[in-house]
C-alpha cells in the first residue's frame, strides 16, 4: 500500500484521491488545470469542498449562493490567495482567464445538507508562525475549526529551505479529547523551484506503519494515521496544502513522546538568545 501519489500535470479534472481509496474514507483531492478561455462545472453532492486557488487568473462561481468571485495568483509562493467553500448540493464553475493554466485544488470531506457556501480572501486568513531554528514554518489557516464547516480543516504550510515541519512529530488518531482528536489527513505539495524535493515520513507508534517518501512538486501524501513529519530539501523552499477530516474539527494532536521536548525546549533557546526565526 503506497501512501505517496505522483504529480499529474495533465490539463482538465484529475482526481488524485477519490472513491476506494485504500487508506482515505473521508478525504477527496482533484486538481483542475484549466487553459485560457476554458470552463468546468462540477457539483459536491454529499460533500463540503474547498476550491483552492493554486496559479493563474478566472473566476470561481456557485450561482446558487450568488457566488461570482474573481481571483489571481501567480503562484503559492508569491503569496496567499482565495479559497471559495461550496456547500453540499451545490453545483460550481470554474472559468480560466488571463494567459496562464488556471490551476485549483479541490478538497473534499462529508458534508452537512443545507450549509452555506463563502468566499474566504487572503485578508481573512489566520497566520500563526510556528517552531524555532530550523523547524520554523508559517502556516496559514483557511478553514478551522469557529469556520461553518461539517467536517474540514484546511490550510497552507511553507518551510523554508532545509526546514521541517511537524516538529515535533504528531498524530491524530485517536478520538480522546482533551488529548488526541481523530482525523484524516492528506498533503498537496509544491517546490520553489519547482524542480525540487522535500521528505516526508508516515510511521505509527509500534512501526506497523513506517515509510518516508521523497516528494516532488504536485505530489500528494495521504495520511490515514501515523505521525507525518516533512522536511524541505537544501535551497528548496517546499509549501504544501493540508486538509483534515473529522467528526470533531478542534485539533488536538498527540506529539510523539520520544521528540515532545522539541517544544520544550523552545522557550529555554528563546530566553537566552540562542536561535531566532529567520524573518523574526
Amino acid at each position: 500500500m503506497t501512501l505517496h501519489h505522483k504529480a499529474d500535470d495533465g490539463l482538465g479534472f484529475r482526481a488524485i484521491v477519490g472513491d476506494g481509496h485504500p487508506s482515505l474514507e473521508r478525504i477527496r483531492i482533484a486538481v483542475l488545470r484549466l487553459p485560457p478561455g476554458e470552463r468546468y462545472s462540477g457539483e459536491t453532492g454529499a460533500w463540503e469542498s474547498a476550491l483552492v486557488l493554486q496559479a493563474g487568473a478566472g473566476s470561481i462561481a456557485v450561482e446558487s449562493h450568488g457566488i461570482a468571485h474573481r481571483c489571481q495568483r501567480q503562484n503559492v509562493f508569491a503569496g496567499p490567495s482565495s479559497t471559495v467553500f461550496v456547500a453540499p448540493g451545490q453545483q460550481w464553475e470554474v472559468r480560466a482567464e488571463g494567459n496562464t493554466v488556471m490551476e485549483v485544488v479541490i478538497c473534499s470531506t462529508p458534508g452537512q445538507a443545507g450549509a452555506a457556501s463563502h468566499v474566504i480572501t487572503a485578508d481573512q486568513l489566520k497566520v500563526r508562525k510556528v517552531g524555532l531554528g530550523n523547524w520554523y514554518r508559517t502556516i496559514y489557516d483557511i478553514i478551522d475549526a469557529p469556520f461553518p464547516a461539517r467536517t474540514m480543516v484546511l490550510g497552507e504550510t511553507y518551510n523554508p529551505p532545509g526546514f521541517w515541519s511537524s516538529a515535533p512529530p504528531h498524530k491524530h488518531e485517536v478520538d480522546d479529547p482533551p488529548h488526541e482528536s481523530e482525523h484524516e489527513e492528506a498533503y498537496l505539495f509544491r517546490l520553489n523551484p519547482a524542480r525540487g524535493f522535500g521528505l516526508q515520513r508516515v510511521y505509527t507508534d509500534d512501526r506497523s506503519l513506517d515509510e518516508a517518501y521523497t516528494v516532488e512538486d504536485g505530489d500528494v501524501v495521504a495520511i490515514p494515521r501515523g505521525y507525518h513529519p516533512v522536511v524541505a530539501g537544501p535551497g528548496y523552499q517546499l509549501y504544501y496544502l493540508w486538509i483534515l477530516a473529522g467528526d470533531q474539527r478542534v485539533l488536538a494532536p498527540r506529539d510523539d513522546p520520544n521528540h515532545a521536548w522539541l517544544k520544550d525546549s523552545e522557550a529555554v533557546i528563546t530566553a537566552v538568545g540562542g536561535l531566532s526565526a529567520p524573518d523574526a
